[in-house]
């Protein structure tokens, strides 16, 4: 969304040998399957344009699953 301008943090879990129990809980954003996801306007220029094409997330999200699990 911000055409490589931020990158998301690496995911990292500590072993809970070192430090006890761990505990975690999963949380999911998903926007509407009918939304356009595409970079902020903010982040696009002539000069710096879109790195990657806008997709419908109904789209993405059926592409993913494909690619994950056979039908």
């Amino acid at each position: 969304w911000t055409n490589d301008v931020f990158n998301s943090t690496p995911h990292r879990v500590i072993p809970p040998a070192v430090f006890g129990d761990r505990y975690s809980m999963a949380r999911f954003f998903d926007p509407s399957v009918d939304a356009v996801i595409r970079c902020v306007p903010q982040f696009v220029s002539t000069e710096q344009p879109a790195k990657q094409e806008s997709i419908v997330y109904g789209d993405y999200n059926a592409m993913r699953l494909d690619s994950n699990f056979q039908r």
